[in-house]
């Protein structure tokens, strides 16, 4: 993992956010998530959590796959601690 990609993407409130529905709950599609981030935090646009799922996806810290027997797309937590070693300016994911 980059350590200027994982960064960026925890210098977000509204990706944090995600993270901590996703840390909470398996298998949840954008719309599942979309409600459940829409009644425990500030509200916003269904577009704009879509995107910033898929930023999270695209950097590794969340898994995106397709349930066949459900016949949906769902989200996970890719990793679920992150060690970051300042001194060689690396990351650890666990």
């Amino acid at each position: 993992m980059d350590l200027l990609i994982v960064s960026k993407m925890l210098g977000s409130v509204t990706r944090l956010n995600l993270l901590r529905i996703l840390a909470k709950n398996v298998n949840l599609s954008a719309i599942e998530i979309y409600r459940s981030y829409n009644n425990q935090f500030k509200k916003k646009r269904r577009e704009t959590l879509y995107k910033e799922l898929e930023r999270l996806a695209d950097s590794g810290l969340v898994e995106k796959k397709y349930l066949r027997n459900k016949k949906k797309l769902v989200y996970n937590l890719s990793i679920t601690k992150i060690n970051i070693d300042l001194n060689n300016f690396e990351i650890n994911a666990i």
